[in-house]
């Protein structure tokens, strides 16, 4: 649906008895000539000064048709002589559109005489909603909230600038310039792109929303410049209504008060089906509304979620970027001056080391510490004695840590991680309190069998201390013996400083490390682990390395070079898993698929696993993996012997326990040779 006002202005002065005559005219005209017009045009007020016309339609429109359809009106009215040849038409909202039919209504100036008919007219809006009424309910209930970002088709200089007000965001400029190259000629349905917009801020959100949807209608891929917010609720409404309502322009779906679940595929079951909802709507729609969905920078998952079920779609991802030195300055300094306040030597001065980068979240609470005490020192020096409350918070903060606890068992590697985030909080702590300290040097040493989830509580660690501004990237770089290792003499060195220069402001996970450890001395693997010790020397105030592998192994590689164990600070065992462990496990899993497992299923598991965790090639939380993979293709040998027509949804997402067995053991290779009997 598409909704207009028109304006005419009124050329000579009218007397109260020629307005009331008029409105009378009004009323029996736009009574009787309603249901001849395809497009639903109604004058729903006159003034001494005006006449306005409302408009419901489906076909989008430049102003051209309507202004025809409205002097049209006028003329049949037989005063469009009193009334201004020039006529101004601008797009609206839902929510105006509604307040406006509803204006004309009997029971309020009687231009029409129901202003629920108009629904009719809109395939079967009417046996949907009932009533306009109900219309503007369901957009409370959908918690939609449309705006009309353009009121003309603005150029790409304008829509630009306002883009590069917006510090960190250089991908937004760069899709600015996609937006507006090429051609025009269009067709006119088909839009090549959706979007990812992860910023954490809900303002700068909204703001890159806006522009987004100003660039695509004034580059002509959208008929209309509305623009539809529609917060994330986590429950299953369908959004198919909200859709056809916004055909034409943009929908952003709003993620803020998303929360990443603990488990590293699995989101719960109420988000699942509320992004299948909308995923629905996405793809009915792909071609003919823009949907832009907002979430946090930490949304991995859920943006892989809307990945898997929307794979035909491509989205373009609008993220903020790590900002250093003189740009983190820059946005300081603007965002005082937003405020109106003078930017002073000290908010400039929270950004001292050059190689040290900030997200805008980070800027942001620099900038509100900084602000709480200019404003009373400065504006309100009769606070001045008051301080901000700088308790010291132990407990590290943010969803990676929720996440890193919430997981099952690890409890040795939890507490110790525990012990090495608050040692580098204390140590910022101090310093930021004026008492001098060694950089302390942050790398460690993981330890552990296969599956006992050491990547994924690297990757949480990275996470933990971006969050608890440890680190200013928190990326987790992954690499092996092949990544380190050059195939020429002269190759290796170069090879490690280049992978540690792309760790920088993160962490480096070298998996398998021993595996650098040589049969002979003075090989390829000796120069890696030399590099390694000298470049953990030199970024030891910006990155952290981890080096991970089986324990009885680790040991061997930690003697290869005298200065590697001095370097590492924290050693992290990860304990193999309990057989309850992994049934807990196997339960996360099984619901990130949104199955289940049936009654009896523990009490066929736990022999399983108890007997998996004796043997000698145990692999964890990979054996749990397998187990369930295994599990579904005898459900589905299971299912289809049976009587598939009774088959129902229920069954499809149970497993039984008939459905588990122990792996079978790979065969033993025959030996070579004859067998000589007694």
């Amino acid at each position: 649906m598409f909704f207009y006002k028109i304006t005419a202005d009124v050329k000579i002065e009218l007397s109260k008895k020629d307005r009331d005559r008029f409105r009378e005219e009004v009323r029996r005209v736009t009574e009787c000539s309603w249901n001849k017009r395809q497009d639903k045009l109604f004058i729903y007020d006159v003034s001494a000064e005006q006449v306005l016309f409302g408009v419901w339609t489906e076909t989008a429109d430049d102003g051209r048709r309507l202004t025809t359809l409205a002097r049209e009106l006028l003329i049949e009215l037989n005063i469009d002589n009193i009334y201004s040849a020039e006529l101004t038409v601008s797009e609206t909202t839902l929510r105006e559109g509604c307040s406006i039919i509803q204006k004309a209504d009997y029971h309020r100036h009687e231009y029409i005489s129901n202003d629920d008919d108009i629904l009719k007219y809109f395939g079967d809006w009417e046996d949907r909603m009932g009533s306009v009424s109900s219309l503007v309910r369901y957009g409370n209930r959908h918690n939609i909230k449309d705006e009309y970002v353009s009121g003309q088709r603005n150029t790409p200089e304008t829509v630009t600038r306002r883009a590069e007000e917006l510090i960190g965001l250089p991908a937004l400029l760069q899709e600015l310039k996609r937006i507006y190259a090429g051609s025009r000629q269009r067709p006119k349905t088909g839009l090549p792109v959706h979007y990812f917009v992860r910023i954490d801020n809900r303002e700068r959100q909204e703001t890159v929303c806006r522009i987004l949807s100003d660039a695509l209608f004034s580059g002509g891929r959208l008929a209309s410049g509305r623009l539809s917010f529609v917060k994330y609720r986590g429950d299953n409404d369908d959004l198919t209504n909200t859709y056809e309502i916004c055909v034409g322009s943009t929908v952003a779906i709003m993620f803020n008060n998303y929360k990443e679940s603990a488990d590293d595929e699995h989101v719960t079951n109420n988000d699942a089906e509320y992004i299948e909802d909308i995923c629905r709507a996405v793809n009915k729609h792909k071609n003919d509304t823009q949907t832009i969905i907002c979430l946090p920078n930490s949304g991995n998952k859920l943006v892989r979620l809307f990945m898997e079920e929307l794979p035909e779609l491509t989205f373009v991802e609008i993220k903020e970027e790590i900002i250093y030195d003189e740009v983190a300055r820059q946005y300081l300094r603007q965002s005082a001056q937003k405020l109106e306040i003078a930017a002073t030597g000290a908010l400039t001065d929270l950004v001292k080391d050059p190689r040290h980068g900030y997200t805008v979240s980070e800027l942001d609470k620099l900038f509100d510490r900084w602000f709480g005490g200019a404003l009373r020192k400065e504006v309100y020096p009769q606070y001045a004695d008051f301080s901000q409350n700088s308790n010291f918070n132990n407990k590290p903060k943010g969803g990676a840590y929720k996440e890193l606890e919430s997981m099952t068992g690890l409890s040795a590697a939890k507490q110790i991680i525990k012990q090495a985030i608050d040692y580098h909080k204390a140590q910022k702590l101090f310093r930021d309190k004026g008492m001098p300290q060694d950089n302390p040097a942050m790398h460690m040493v993981f330890t552990g069998n296969p599956g006992t989830a050491k990547t994924t509580a690297a990757r949480l660690l990275a996470q933990i201390m971006k969050e608890n501004h440890i680190l200013s990237e928190g990326r987790l770089v992954e690499v092996g013996r092949a990544d380190l290792v050059g195939k020429y003499v002269g190759w290796t060195a170069p090879t490690v400083r280049k992978k540690f220069r792309e760790a920088r402001g993160s962490v480096l996970f070298i998996d398998e490390a021993y595996s650098l450890v040589d049969d002979k001395d003075g090989m390829y693997g000796d120069e890696a682990i030399n590099t390694i010790v000298q470049e953990m020397e030199n970024h030891r105030e910006d990155m952290l390395v981890i080096f991970a592998g089986y324990p009885d192994k680790m040991e061997g590689f930690l003697q290869k070079n005298p200065g590697l164990r001095s370097r590492v600070a924290f050693n992290v065992p990860f304990a193999d898993y309990s057989p309850e462990e992994l049934y807990v496990i196997m339960e996360y899993m099984t619901a990130s698929k949104k199955m289940r497992l049936a009654d009896g299923v523990r009490d066929k598991l736990l022999p399983i696993f108890q007997q998996a965790v004796n043997s000698a090639d145990f692999g964890n939380g990979r054996f749990v993996r397998n187990l369930f993979e295994q599990a579904r293709l005898r459900q589905s040998s299971r299912l289809v012997a049976s009587d598939v027509e009774n088959i129902g949804e229920e069954d499809i997402r149970t497993l039984l326990a008939e459905d588990f067995a122990l792996p079978e053991a790979p065969p033993v290779k025959p030996s070579l040779g004859f067998r000589v009997s007694a």
